[in-house]
């Protein structure tokens, strides 16, 4: 975070910036610094510390409003105790995300100037950077379409636009990801933006709404709040932060191999569990040990 210097206060502000910064990313509540809780924890923000470090960063001209040369910007690089804090924040009740966090796969179709197409990288880094930071900012991953010839081949612009969840879940598979976004963007010739947004979390439900701003950025974040929004009425949760880290657990009905290593690729899929191994087998039963 930036720091105003190496005194005692600056270094007090910063601490206190950076807690407010990891707790949201931690739990997606971007209000939860003004909470009696978050403000608790960046009074104490010097409590959780466990290292720091002054750095000197070049800061690019384009990031400023005023044009000019770069500016070298000294921030404070902060290490926490992390599991003490997500102590104190399920101590509060505050649920927090699950490790990993939960990943989003975007995808945008895009209409502007009368040519129709679907974002990609290298033409719209813009875009997928304003949206991957303010995710990161909440705690959720962004990413992005490869869109080589299986993406190509796979989706088309139309599919998008019209908002077919069939053929996206289809072309979303190969990537892996918890969730996925779609938004058909219209750009009119003033700047002004539309949207019509999709978000898609498995083969029975999803969201759909509309939004419009002067310009992308404004938009882009909003998405990237309500998708977190939404992702921690299913992700977050309140860990027993005492348990131990062994877990066994019986499955029947494993009537063969393919059974068994399929209950185990899912187990080892889910999040928290390092692996699955199997301990005794009882006819169609087997007891598995998580760690």
């Amino acid at each position: 975070v930036p720091v105003a210097g190496e005194t005692s206060a600056a270094q007090e502000a910063a601490l206190a910036e950076a807690m407010s910064r990891f707790i949201v990313r931690r739990t997606g509540l971007a209000d939860l610094p003004q909470t009696e809780v978050g403000k608790r924890l960046q009074a104490e923000a010097e409590r959780y510390l466990v290292g720091f470090t002054y750095r000197n960063v070049t800061r690019d001209a384009g990031d400023l409003a005023l044009p000019g040369p770069p500016v070298i910007e000294q921030r404070l690089e902060v290490r926490f105790a992390v599991r003490d804090i997500e102590r104190a924040l399920v101590n509060a009740g505050i649920e927090i995300w699950p490790s990993p966090r939960p990943t989003v796969l975007v995808w945008l179709a895009v209409e502007a100037g009368g040519e129709r197409r679907i974002a990609e990288g290298g033409r719209d880094d813009d875009w997928f950077a304003a949206l991957r930071e303010r995710a990161d900012a909440l705690g959720v991953r962004f990413i992005f379409p490869l869109m080589d010839l299986q993406d190509l081949s796979n989706l088309a612009y139309a599919d998008i636009a019209a908002g077919f969840s069939k053929p996206l879940r289809e072309a979303s598979a190969r990537y892996g990801v918890d969730e996925i976004l779609a938004g058909r963007v219209q750009i009119a010739a003033d700047g002004r933006v539309n949207v019509r947004w999709m978000q898609l979390d498995d083969e029975r439900a999803m969201q759909r709404w509309q939004d419009s701003a002067a310009a992308m950025p404004d938009l882009l974040a909003r998405a990237a709040e309500r998708v977190a929004g939404e992702l921690r009425r299913d992700y977050a949760y309140l860990p027993d932060l005492s348990a131990q880290r062994l877990l066994t657990i019986r499955v029947q009905g494993i009537d063969s191999l393919s059974a068994h290593n399929g209950v185990v690729e899912r187990l080892q899929a889910m999040s928290g569990i390092d692996r699955a191994s199997p301990m005794m087998i009882d006819a169609d039963t087997v007891t598995f040990v998580l760690a």
